[in-house]
């Protein structure tokens, strides 16, 4: 989901620095710009946090009124019934894939991210995930159908 290199692409770099690349795949538009301590990350960043920190981005983007943000939403809606490449994390307990997961599910759902935060769409309306179809290729387990 990240794009390698020194300079890494992310969901950050790309939607502020070059949104050409938005949708694109392997451009690294949708990781996670910051980094636990299993993965390259300062020590005292744990992968929950990390996850937060992305949601926190992930909301923010969806949630942006401005033809970059419509573009985003558009690509992001359009996730589903794809494969989405991703790298598993050893011990595997929570990744920011799910946060993408739950709010692809939650758009397809009816939720307006420039109106609502998605707390609030999540506490008032069901999001039953399986009937969001949105694979994960196989270097992840399974944990519901995208």
């Amino acid at each position: 989901m990240r794009a390698g290199g020194p300079t890494y692409h992310n969901m950050s770099t790309i939607f502020h620095n070059d949104p050409g690349l938005i949708g694109l795949a392997e451009s690294g538009w949708l990781g996670n710009p910051a980094k636990w301590a299993g993965n390259s990350g300062a020590s005292n960043v744990t992968r929950s946090s990390a996850v937060s920190t992305f949601e926190d981005l992930l909301d923010s983007i969806l949630s942006t009124k401005s033809p970059t943000g419509d573009k985003f939403r558009q690509a992001f809606r359009e996730l589903e019934g794809k494969t989405l490449g991703y790298y598993q994390p050893q011990n595997y307990a929570g990744s920011h894939v799910e946060s993408i997961h739950d709010r692809l599910a939650a758009l397809l759902k009816g939720w307006d991210p420039s109106t609502t935060p998605y707390s609030h769409f999540t506490r008032s309306t069901p999001l039953p995930i399986d009937d969001v179809t949105f694979k994960y290729n196989n270097m992840i387990p399974p944990f519901g159908r995208m």
